[in-house]
């Protein structure tokens, strides 16, 4: 239970970092981060979101491998989480060749970033539910129902013979 919260105090610090950073690297050197004009294409601005993809690339990558390696127990069993990994992976390594791209000069790549944020946007929630939170929110309504069923019906004989 203590790694568990330290582990997510851990990745909240790096995202706390993260954030600090991105706000320094635009408030304090002024790069633009979030326009996507093709007039001026900062390159700082791509080299940096090439960082940030080739790190949840690497990330990502790095578990995918796991999975073929003797490691494999350390992860969980689920094929979900499996296809959770890859489609991940897919992306992010899309969203970085994309990032090269723009970062080169080649205008293909603000349609192929746009696609992979839309992508991930639309998809990352949905994703997210079908991989950890479906089987917890699984109910089996009949179970249930013939379980209060059967009590109900065992309720109903007993008082019946106890009246006689």
């Amino acid at each position: 239970m203590i790694a568990y919260y330290g582990c997510l105090w851990l990745v909240s610090l790096l995202n706390l970092a993260w954030c600090c950073f991105q706000a320094i690297y635009l408030f304090g050197f002024g790069f633009p981060l979030f326009i996507d004009s093709y007039d001026h294409p900062h390159h700082l601005k791509w080299g940096l979101w090439v960082v940030h993809r080739l790190v949840l690339t690497a990330v990502y990558g790095l578990i995918l491998f796991m999975y073929q390696s003797k490691w494999r127990e350390r992860l969980p069993a689920r094929s979900a989480f499996y296809k959770y990994i890859t489609i991940m992976f897919t992306l992010n390594a899309l969203s970085l060749f994309a990032c090269g791209l723009l970062g080169n000069g080649a205008s293909f790549g603000f349609w192929l970033y746009g696609a992979t944020i839309v992508c991930y946007l639309a998809f990352y929630l949905p994703l997210i539910y079908v991989t950890f939170l479906a089987d917890f929110f699984q109910y089996d309504h009949h179970r249930c129902f013939y379980s209060l069923w059967h009590k109900r019906k065992i309720c109903t004989w007993r008082m019946y013979i106890t009246q006689r």
